[in-house]
């Protein structure tokens, strides 16, 4: 028998033998992309062990067995996308907690906060949101300068709010609101409930930590609107303790995105050290040196001013729409 003959004879032996193992799961009757140029479409895939065992088209079906069958009804699949800047606890506080980025008057901030304490059990603090985040991009924008920023009073919110102390911020941080239960607990005097300055700082840094628990619930809110724009991998900047809960998360088999952690801040990163959450890269014995196929490392974000959106990152040249602010 010739070489090439006796090739071909083996890797259709090879192929028969694939078709015929078990898989973990079987995606069928698809109209799956690919990605590859020569072969962009495919009807089945096949997974084995975390990886993609065999792809094919109803011409040559799978006849294997699967532990799980997913009939997809002849809908369109695509790879996970990627998301390549995410704040990860922020989102899942945003989502869970309060969110006020596209708040920026009287009346969508009490709509906003009523549907928090009605959400939320009372003795809980609804804090951060962000208010007027996308109003101030777009003061950015062509048309936007006639805009004014939305400053909030306490007496907006304090009939509403009996039950739940309030600690809100505006997009910047540089701006929060204290409703009196709040401002009770925080020792503080204000008329209008704004704090700015070394006063916010102090307060923020006041409020009760939240319970693993409490930070566990708003990972899994934030994995589901993962899961509902086929977001599965994502590069995440978060404190350093959303470690411990992306490691229970994957024990209890519900971490459904892979997590790149990139800390925000160098201390935070030290810290990461001494707990023992990276992995010496020096020592050949580390299998994963940068975390494993769930859980990665390697990437750091620091910044030692501000960011753009805000306008708190500093340039020699004036932003376009305001000439005063955050200059050299």
């Amino acid at each position: 028998m010739k070489p090439l003959v006796r090739f071909i004879l083996l890797a259709v032996i090879l192929a028969g033998c694939a078709q015929k193992q078990q898989v973990d799961l079987l995606l069928s009757n698809g109209k799956i992309w690919t990605g590859d140029e020569k072969n962009p479409w495919a009807s089945w895939v096949a997974v084995k062990d975390e990886r993609i065992f065999a792809v094919g088209n109803n011409d040559q079906p799978f006849t294997g067995d699967a532990i799980q069958t997913i009939d997809l009804n002849n809908r369109l699949m695509v790879p996970g996308f990627n998301d390549s800047h995410v704040h990860f606890a922020s989102a899942g506080h945003l989502l869970l907690n309060i969110n006020l980025l596209d708040v920026n008057d009287a009346a969508q901030l009490i709509n906003t906060v009523k549907e928090t304490t009605e959400r939320l059990p009372a003795g809980s603090w609804i804090t951060r949101g962000d208010w007027g985040a996308y109003e101030a991009w777009s003061m950015g924008s062509s048309g936007g300068k006639n805009k004014s920023e939305f400053t909030p009073h306490r007496n907006m919110i304090d009939s509403i709010t009996a039950q739940h102390p309030v600690l809100v911020t505006r997009y910047d941080r540089k701006i929060g609101l204290a409703n009196a239960l709040a401002l009770d607990f925080l020792g503080i005097d204000s008329e209008t409930g704004i704090l700015k300055g070394g006063l916010l700082e102090d307060a923020l840094s006041k409020i009760p930590e939240k319970s693993f628990d409490q930070l566990l619930a708003e990972s899994k809110r934030a994995l589901e609107e993962c899961r509902k724009w086929g977001v599965t991998t994502v590069q995440d900047m978060s404190p350093p303790n959303q470690l411990d809960v992306y490691k229970k998360l994957k024990e209890e088999g519900a971490l459904t995105s892979r997590i790149n952690f990139s800390p925000s801040r160098l201390i935070e990163y030290s810290e990461m050290i001494e707990k023992g959450w990276v992995i010496d890269w020096s020592d050949p014995s580390n299998p994963h040196p940068a975390g494993d196929e769930w859980i990665s490392f390697g990437t750091l974000k620091t910044h030692i001013d501000g960011i753009m959106g805000a306008r708190s990152a500093r340039f020699y040249e004036p932003y376009s729409d305001n000439d005063v602010e955050n200059r050299f």
